[in-house]
């Protein structure tokens, strides 16, 4: 399998922020100036794996890496204190995703056995000047050798990997699980970036009053807690308070303006106009002073799965009613989910949730790769929204929603039927129990093509919007969503570039749409149907149909065929490949 164009290209950008500051830049004779740059970053990436490994920051990992002339094929060394690990790298950094050979894993694993042997004149200058923490380690009892290989790809070399069993066996048969062996791939080193942006569940400490318990099946604890408390959470942790529900808070509505309303003109009755708080939790634990009528509670994963927006408005109203918002108290539940199946959790969202009004696509937030997509683009400081909230509505180069991508993953398929749902119910993209949501959105999606295919959606479709006038105002309007799935078969730019789209790019796509759309246009007016463009593009048969006449029309006008046989053979086959 390939590797990702779109992790080895952020990995690329995180390396050369985090480390190129921090690692001097070897330049010797004969080197050009990219393979300067290409060792700069196979020095960074052996610094990266070992502040994964170790929890360094970027200067301390920096001054592990010990790479060149005569490093006797260790790249990094690291004494990892606290675990008694002596951390071992070597690294490479290609934008194919090729691994060490043979030959350089073999001779890594003869440095490896040359440290551990104290042959020390066998490294370089760098690796001098690291021989006391060497020593250290090599005199502390019970060191584990970590033997890292790094590179951006995902499969090595049969015999190499070999190699790498040989000096485990080697090392660890006088002394059983000595050495170990990591091989730190280009998903490992991704998701360690994306790992970065997760947004755990936070722990708090809360007071209930007039509490009680239930023990069997679940544990859960539910009484009242004020609405101070709730605010001051929301202030201190922010979203994270909502990490397992299906929205975050959305601002202001009528319903929150509601609960605003309750907190500051009648606070005693907020317990009586609200609905509550659900929480599910990893641990709930009462503090042993805790009675019935007040106790400490001590509560890890805290994580609000219905009340977003009860907290949020509180949250906004006790800032400038504290009085109130003391006064003020509202019912609570908290489920402690730890040792129930993985499922349970989400059970509870979307029980919960079901009580009050929301749609079938708030649910794709209980699907785990929509966070994954989340993280990853956030390494790219692009900002993923899969849940409902106030930040969501804001639409700028570096915001997206996951209503805006799935349109534009449905419309890049090449898929008729699917430009046709975006037209007529666009709802059943995000259906998680309907086929199509997993086509879309699957195990595999990947997080670059996703921001590269609304990218290029949103400039394709400002430019339908500007075309909006004159005869053809309604093909432009109507049939927009057909055009681009039938461009997306033909286009050269699509698939073709990295996380950005350039401008070098949004000049060819300029070109092919404008082309690909007067091409459709004039099929359509020689379309064998009175329906107008609203219906066509609505209409799976009429739609089905008229990608089959266009494709026929552009595989004669690209490869035209005098002999009309096998010009209607060719008709044939391009209807039903289209098809």
């Amino acid at each position: 399998m390939p590797p990702s164009t779109t992790q080895i290209e952020q990995l690329s950008a995180q390396l050369e922020r985090r480390y190129f500051p921090h690692l001097p830049t070897l330049t010797h004779p004969g080197r050009s100036p990219e393979q300067v740059r290409q060792n700069h970053h196979t020095r960074s990436l052996a610094a990266y794996a070992v502040a994964t490994l170790a929890d360094l920051d970027e200067v301390t990992a920096a001054t592990s890496v010990i790479d060149d002339f005569n490093d006797n094929g260790v790249d990094a060394i690291y004494f990892d204190r606290p675990t008694a690990r002596l951390i071992l790298v070597q690294a490479k950094f290609k934008q194919n995703g090729a691994a060490p050979d043979l030959a350089e894993t073999k001779k890594f694993c003869d440095g490896v056995r040359d440290l551990v042997a104290q042959r020390f004149d066998r490294f370089n200058d760098a690796f001098q000047a690291m021989l006391p923490e060497v020593d250290s380690a090599l005199e502390t009892t019970g060191l584990k050798i970590l033997a890292v290989v790094v590179w951006t790809g995902d499969q090595i070399e049969l015999h190499a990997s070999r190699e790498l069993d040989d000096l485990k066996r080697d090392l660890n048969e006088f002394h059983p699980d000595r050495c170990s062996i990591e091989k730190f791939t280009l998903i490992r080193a991704h998701t360690a970036l994306a790992n970065e942006h997760a947004q755990p569940a936070p722990d708090v400490r809360l007071t209930l009053e007039n509490w009680y318990r239930v023990e069997v099946p679940i544990r859960a604890y539910y009484g009242q807690v004020s609405a101070s408390t709730l605010a001051a959470l929301f202030t201190t942790h922010g979203k994270a308070l909502f990490e397992k529900n299906i929205r975050n808070y959305m601002g202001r509505s009528g319903v929150n303006d509601a609960i605003s309303h309750t907190l500051r003109e009648e606070p005693a009755h907020m317990f009586y106009l609200n609905n509550g708080i659900t929480a599910i939790c990893s641990g709930v634990s009462p503090l042993p002073t805790a009675v019935p009528a007040s106790g400490q509670f001590q509560v890890t994963g805290f994580s609000v799965v219905n009340g977003a927006q009860t907290v949020g408005s509180i949250s906004g109203a006790a800032l400038a009613h504290p009085e109130q918002a003391a006064q003020a108290r509202l019912f609570i539940t908290l489920i402690e989910i730890n040792g129930t199946t993985p499922e349970f959790g989400s059970r509870i969202t979307r029980a919960r949730n079901f009580q009050n009004q929301v749609r079938l696509i708030d649910f794709v937030a209980l699907d785990p790769l929509q966070e994954r997509l989340r993280r990853e683009l956030a390494i790219s400081g692009i900002a993923y929204h899969y849940k409902p909230s106030l930040e969501a509505q804001r639409r700028d180069n570096f915001n997206l929603t996951m209503e805006e991508a799935g349109i534009a993953l449905a419309c890049f398929s090449g898929r008729t039927d699917l430009a046709v749902i975006v037209k007529k119910e666009v709802g059943k993209l995000f259906d998680r129990n309907g086929p199509i949501y997993a086509t879309l959105f699957a195990a595999t999606t990947d997080a670059g093509r996703v921001w590269r295919y609304t990218q290029i959606f949103r400039f394709l479709d400002a430019i339908f919007s500007d075309r909006e006038f004159g005869p053809e105002r309604l093909f432009y309007r109507h049939m927009r969503h057909f055009v681009l799935h039938i461009w997306a078969r033909r286009s050269r730019v699509l698939n073709s570039g990295g996380l950005m789209v350039t401008d070098d790019e949004k000049l060819i796509l300029s070109r092919e749409i404008d082309e690909i759309a007067a091409f459709i246009y004039n099929e359509i007016l020689r379309f064998p149907t009175d329906k107008g463009m609203l219906a066509i593009s609505r209409n799976l048969t009429d739609a089905t149909q008229l990608a089959g006449q266009v494709m026929r029309a552009l595989a004669a006008r690209d490869n035209p065929i005098t002999d009309s046989t096998n010009h209607d053979v060719a008709s044939t086959g391009a209807a039903a490949s289209s098809n």
